[in-house]
Formats: structure tokens, sequence, C-alpha cells
């Protein structure tokens, strides 16, 4: 079968470039990959059996993937030492695979976060094109397996300097925003942008809003929705807008709404989202935003009054 071996060289090449591509987009953000992936190491925690005081340990060391995949994508595309890369590329795949079959299966994140801000993908979409890399690179290592390999051109300085120089971008892309991995990102100053609103048709970076954090299952949540509903009553004041990571459908957010009956929109944001917005902070929070842009945060137990946030939204308007 003369054909194969060019047929695994042209899926070592492939591979390699979708490699090359998630880990540079891990590199470029990798604080959003940060956030994308924490939901995700709480469940490897969880699967392992250890305990949940350790679960960001796993989303901090996921950071390194970004320059491995780099690298081993340098590997693929340059043929450097396929013996070893090809059955290197198998075993990470399979890796990756089962962790997102067991996610897929607990339903326990919104976006694997392989690549990125580049496209969102579940755990069940990314488990099936793990599943096609995965037969993909079989193939290719069952296929170099019975190529006779005559001498070929060293290519590790550059699989070398490739994974180095990703490590070394992605440090200058982390290390000056490394102290938001510890807070919350609703914070005076800070844009909001981003988000992606389910259930509710607003933008929160254009005009005024106040934006309540919220779960459905949190009883100061339920304390905090009849003075949020008197804000339709004062003409001036910020629209009100709920922001919470549970399904428009669930029905746990069903009830709340029974319950509670909101006369402003309840919106969905993904999981990651809510997670760096409520990061160690508990909720209700509330932030009044203008143009994208936090200017007030009040915390859950420090519940504004409709005249203590005219007076905060004054207050800021001046500064």
């Amino acid at each position: 079968m003369p054909s194969c071996p060019k047929t695994a060289r042209v899926i070592q090449v492939f591979i390699g470039l979708v490699f090359i591509l998630a880990g540079m987009v891990k590199v470029w953000e990798p604080l959003l990959f940060y956030w994308e992936v924490l939901p995700l190491t709480q469940s490897l925690t969880q699967m392992l059996g250890l305990g949940n005081a350790i679960w960001p340990l796993p989303a901090r060391l996921a950071l390194l993937l970004g320059p491995i995949e780099t690298g081993l994508g340098l590997a693929l595309i340059l043929n450097w030492r396929p013996g070893f890369v090809l059955p290197l590329s198998v075993s990470m795949t399979a890796c990756f695979l089962g962790f997102m079959l067991y996610v897929w299966r607990l339903g326990a994140g919104d976006d694997c976060g392989c690549f990125g801000f580049l496209v969102e993908r579940s755990p069940g979409e990314a488990a099936t094109e793990d599943s096609v890399m995965l037969g993909l690179l079989l193939f290719a290592w069952w296929a170099r397996k019975r190529e006779e390999i005559g001498p070929r051109r060293i290519n590790g300085w550059l699989v070398l300097g490739g994974t180095v120089l990703a490590l070394a971008l992605g440090g200058i892309r982390f290390f000056p925003v490394m102290d938001r991995l510890d807070a919350s990102d609703l914070r005076v100053g800070f844009q909001i942008s981003g988000l992606r609103l389910t259930g509710a048709d607003a933008d929160l970076m254009k005009g005024e809003h106040l934006v309540e954090f919220f779960s459905p299952i949190c009883m100061k949540c339920e304390r905090m929705v009849p003075m949020l509903n008197k804000g339709k009553e004062k003409p001036g004041l910020p629209q009100v807008i709920g922001l919470t990571a549970y399904a428009q459908d669930s029905a746990e957010l069903l009830i709340f709404k029974l319950k509670t009956q909101p006369n402003y929109p309840m919106a969905t944001i993904s999981r990651p989202d809510f997670l760096r917005l409520t990061w160690r902070s508990p909720y209700p929070r509330l932030a009044y935003v203008r143009d994208g842009t936090i200017l007030c945060v009040w915390e859950s137990d420090d519940h504004p009054t409709w005249t203590q946030i005219e007076s905060s939204i004054t207050e800021s308007v001046k500064r």
C-alpha cells in the first residue's frame, strides 16, 4: 500500500496545524482559557475524588497546554521523531476524548475551551471531533510504522524553539493579569465585554444598566427581587437585568421566576463568565455599568436601597 505513508503524512500535517491553532489561541488569551477550563477542572477533581479546594490548581497547570500543543503540532508538521511524537499525540488525544466524554456525561461544561475565543464547542462536540482526530492519528501511526524510514533531517531545534517561543509569549500575556485569577473581574473600572446573553435583548456595551448576578437557588437573591422590581417605578434610573449561569429552561430558574415575579429580564451567561464575575464573592452582586464599564459594585452583604443606588450613580457620573 504505497499510498498509506503519503496519506499518513498529510494527516500529520493536518493534525499538526490543528494543534498549533489550538495551542496558540490558548497562549494568546491565557486568562480566557483559564476561566473556560475552570469548570472542567472542577469535574476532574471530582472524578479523581480530590477536595474542592484544589480544583483551581489543575486550571493553572492547564495554561501549559498551549505551548505543549504548539510544540507537538510543530513536531508533527516537521516529521520530527514520528516514532515518538505520533504515539504521544495519540495518547494526548485519547486523554482529551476520555475527559470530554466524562464532562459531557455530567453536563458540567458549556464550552470545552479548546479553541478559546475563536469558536465555542460543547464537550459533546469536542468529543466527536477528538474521536475523528484519534482515528486519523491511529491510522497515521500504523502507516508510519509500515514505512521504511531512511535518514531524515533533524528538526528538533525548530520544535524546541517554537515551544520555548510559545511559552515565552504565554508568559508575557499571562503574568501582567495573573492577579485576576484570585479575584472577581467585577471591579470598578473593568470592562464587562465578552458576555453572550441568552433570554434577554440587551447590550451591556451600550447605555446604562444595573446588573444583578444571582443564582436561582440563593435565598438572598430571592429577597433582592422585590427591591429591584421597584426600579421601574423610578424614571431615569438604569435598566435592571439579572444574569445567571442557569439555563433559561432549567427548573431552578423557572421556579425562581414563578416565586419572585421579576419585572426585569433575567438572562443566562456561560458558566465561565459567571465564575469570573462572581469568583470568591457571594451573590447576589450588583453592578452599575455604563457603556460596558463597571462604575459601582455592591456585594451581597451590602444591599443598597434605590436612594443609595441613585447617589452612587450620581457620584460616579461626577467622577
